[in-house]
């Protein structure tokens, strides 16, 4: 044994620190030094110790150790002065949010937050003081895995830097902390704690760099933007399609859509068009004349970052490869006041023939109303709004227009040479025509019989050449009798001339 003394004596003295060391790790009065959980992080075989490595976690900027303490269902709550300064949509922070916004301040990188602004690297933090206010007290027992709460006091300086400022994070928070079970590598059953909840009690702050924990997570907090889907489908729908407005298929990757996450917009137009926003991802939409439109979702994520969809739809009368499609369509031109399509049925050539009662009423407009005589009549007629005529007297806008009758006396005909609309086709129609003017004004009638010219060209339509009926000619041959509610047909055009 003589022949060893320098030996045995450090080797008994770091046996003894070792044996001393193991016992002060082991004891539950530690909260420090946690037993590690392998190849997973970190174990917290109490709440007195998770809040430990909590600490130690942000003054060692560990972003494993920060990592493992937080669990799956970890909610961190803002205060209302986060919610009011960082303008929020959402009033808590997820677990996955939070670990990447420590990775964030850990990373010692400066970094571009959510907002679009760039922050400096985070140097260090420095506790001034974590005083644990209440007792742990378990709120949730039974069935459900065992909770602890306790409230502590915080004060913490979140350096950046020469020359940046400091971010000091203080005020009073609960802290929650949950019991799981797990089995060690060897075997062993054992029970650990992860924070499950965190809540803002009573924030410190007094200017822009005195900051909520929940401020300098906002302040280093990152968020990618959704992806907007939007899928449109033709449900049918007569005269006009209804269309079905899909945006299921959008989604965000990092922090999830909003609770109300879709918005849409079917006329353009700028903001005022939008829809409130709403929680379900599909809505019907129909449009009230012929033309091109764009629909349009734009969806949000919890933190209001957006994203948008478009899908064009062109909207289109029944191609009118007969008389009998034409006139539907002219009817549907008026019960709908569609003023681009009434332009597209019209032949270049048409007229109008007007009656003398007509012509004796308003002796300004002729004989007969020409292609752009009636376009600029329908123009008007159809905008809605109220207008003048050319001698200044006022004209009500039309609330709607009704076909209450319309039907073809008879078969479509050929025209003779000697015919005012000569080798055209022609049918006689009774009609019955309702001018709604709104609750203020009467309603116009119109009665009796209209004959309808029409004339056709060959077109290629889907790819094969069909005949393409317009309008050509309109003979008036309405009811004669005048009063305040019935009129002739070339009487009520020309109130809009």
């Amino acid at each position: 044994m003589s022949r060893y003394p320098s030996i045995l004596v450090p080797l008994a003295a770091m046996i003894i620190l070792a044996c001393l060391f193991l016992v002060s790790g082991c004891s539950e009065d530690d909260p420090v030094t946690p037993a590690p959980l392998p190849e997973a992080g970190y174990l917290a075989t109490s709440p007195d110790s998770l809040m430990a490595l909590w600490q130690t976690a942000l003054t060692t900027l560990d972003s494993t150790m920060y990592r493992d303490m937080y669990d799956p269902d970890f909610k961190f709550h803002f205060s209302d002065g986060d919610l009011s300064e960082f303008q929020l949509l959402t009033d808590y922070m997820t677990r996955d949010e939070t670990v990447q916004t420590g990775w964030n301040i850990f990373s010692g990188q400066d970094i571009t937050n959510w907002q679009g602004v760039n922050v400096f690297a985070v140097a260090r933090i420095i506790f001034h003081e974590m005083t644990q206010v209440t007792d742990w007290e378990v709120v949730a027992a039974g069935s459900a895995p065992s909770v602890a709460n306790a409230r502590f006091t915080i004060q913490m300086a979140v350096e950046r830097g020469f020359g940046v400022p400091t971010i000091s994070a203080t005020g009073s928070y609960d802290f929650f902390a949950v019991a799981r079970d797990t089995i060690l590598e060897n075997g062993t059953a054992t029970q650990y704690y992860r924070l499950i909840n965190m809540e803002t009690v009573n924030p410190g702050k007094t200017d822009k760099v005195i900051h909520t924990w929940g401020g300098v997570h906002l302040t280093y907090m990152t968020d990618e933007a959704p992806h907007a889907a939007l899928y449109v489908t033709d449900i049918g729908g007569s005269p006009l399609p209804v269309y079905m407005c899909d945006a299921t298929g959008s989604i965000d990757t990092d922090s999830g859509l909003h609770p109300a996450p879709y918005r849409w917009q079917f006329e353009g137009g700028g903001a005022w068009n939008w829809t409130d926003w709403m929680e379900d991802p599909t809505i019907t939409h129909s449009y009230p004349t012929t033309g091109d439109y764009t629909i349009t979702v734009q969806v949000r994520d919890r933190w209001g970052l957006t994203d948008t969809a478009e899908h064009d739809v062109s909207l289109r009368l029944p191609f009118p490869d007969s008389p009998d499609k034409l006139m539907a369509n002219f009817q549907t031109i008026y019960e709908f006041m569609d003023v681009r399509a009434y332009f597209e049925i019209m032949h270049p050539d048409f007229l109008t023939i007007l009656q003398q009662d007509t012509i004796d009423e308003f002796p300004d407009v002729g004989t007969t109303l020409n292609v752009h005589q009636e376009g600029w009549i329908h123009l008007r007629m159809f905008s809605g709004v109220a207008v003048e005529d050319p001698n200044g007297d006022f004209v009500p806008g039309l609330s709607g227009i009704a076909f209450s009758r319309f039907r073809a006396l008879d078969a479509w005909t050929e025209s003779p040479g000697e015919d005012i609309f000569p080798n055209t086709e022609w049918a006689p129609y009774e009609v019955e025509f309702l001018f709604d003017r709104g609750q203020e004004f009467s309603t116009l009638s119109v009665t009796g019989t209209i004959k309808f010219y029409v004339t056709s060209r060959d077109s290629l339509h889907e790819g094969a050449i069909k005949p393409y009926y317009q309008m050509i000619g309109q003979v008036d041959l309405t009811d004669g009798f005048k009063s305040v509610e019935n009129s002739i047909w070339g009487s009520v055009k020309a109130l809009w001339r």
